[in-house]
């Protein structure tokens, strides 16, 4: 299956990995049946995919403060117009 990960040009990388974590790595990719850079790209673009879910979740979270705020303070402004028309009414 093509995923982000897989597909498209790619450019050649070196990294640096802690010996563990490289033998860690490659059990595991061999284990899934991927290539040791395969699981390595699909881990990053996932690791990336979490940062940008994580941005787009603060900035919902920020709008709906934003609108709940605005909300409020217009059902305030509709209370008091209510209390101000029932006030004039009853006269």
């Amino acid at each position: 299956m093509e995923t982000q990960a897989t597909s498209g040009k790619k450019e050649k990388v070196n990294f640096l990995f802690p010996t563990e974590l490289n033998k860690r790595a490659n059990s595991i990719a061999k284990e899934l049946g991927f290539t040791h850079s395969d699981l390595v790209r699909q881990a990053l673009a996932e690791f990336i995919d979490k940062i940008d879910r994580k941005k787009i979740d603060s900035e919902i979270a920020e709008a709906c403060a934003y609108f709940y705020d605005k909300e409020k303070k217009l059902a305030q402004e509709w209370r008091a117009t209510e209390t101000r028309i029932s006030h004039v009414s009853k006269r």
